[in-house]
């Protein structure tokens, strides 16, 4: 996707007035972006953009210098904020306010969405919080809920839930099912075992 066509369609889905406020809209959620997600991430993104629109990203990369150690935890981890330090800083940078960076930041996802790869943004939303994940697609937040529900076990609908609470109920109120002790077999027939009659004592062994 070029970057002309990037920030058009930005502006068209965030209803911006110009080209300007696009650009800086991409600018400020990617470079926030690149802040959130471990530096592999934010760098396996920007070379998948245009290159105008991952300079933002390596921007945010490169700046995060330090010790090796340092520098090998940050290609693994991302800072820690959720979805209001996520609009204040896209608010900051592009100068609105907080409600308009998330629309704007929203617009921004949607075409990134289509612009890398389905595997990418699958990783992307993985090391993403929950409240930041609804800033992205609804399409692409369902598929990964159904990609982790086929991995692990599958979510119940709310009729399973009920017929499965329904079922669990009923047992415990029932309680242990209980089952009939098995007949004697014909050798034990022969050896003399019979069944006790209550109230009648068994006679002894006659001695000869």
């Amino acid at each position: 996707m070029r970057y002309d066509v990037l920030t058009g369609q930005v502006q068209a889905r965030a209803r911006l007035p110009d080209r300007q406020s696009a650009e800086r809209a991409v600018r400020a959620t990617l470079e926030t972006l690149a802040e959130r997600v471990p530096d592999g991430v934010a760098d396996h993104v920007a070379a998948q953009l245009p290159v105008e629109a991952g300079e933002a990203l390596r921007r945010v990369t490169a700046s995060h210098e330090g010790s090796p150690q340092a520098r090998a935890y940050r290609r693994e981890h991302g800072e820690r904020f959720g979805l209001t330090g996520f609009a204040g800083r896209v608010a900051w940078r592009t100068g609105t306010s907080e409600e308009g960076a998330l629309r704007e930041a929203a617009a921004v996802f949607e075409v990134l969405d289509s612009a890398v790869s389905p595997e990418l943004m699958r990783k992307v939303y993985a090391v993403l919080p929950d409240d930041i994940r609804e800033l992205l697609p609804p399409g692409r937040a369902l598929s990964q809920e159904g990609a982790q529900g086929r991995r692990g076990l599958p979510r119940p609908g709310p009729s399973e839930g009920l017929a499965d609470q329904g079922r669990v109920g009923r047992g415990h109120r029932r309680g242990p099912r209980l089952t009939r002790p098995p007949r004697p077999g014909p050798a034990a027939a022969a050896a003399g075992v019979r069944k006790p009659t209550p109230g009648v004592k068994s006679p002894g062994t006659l001695r000869v």
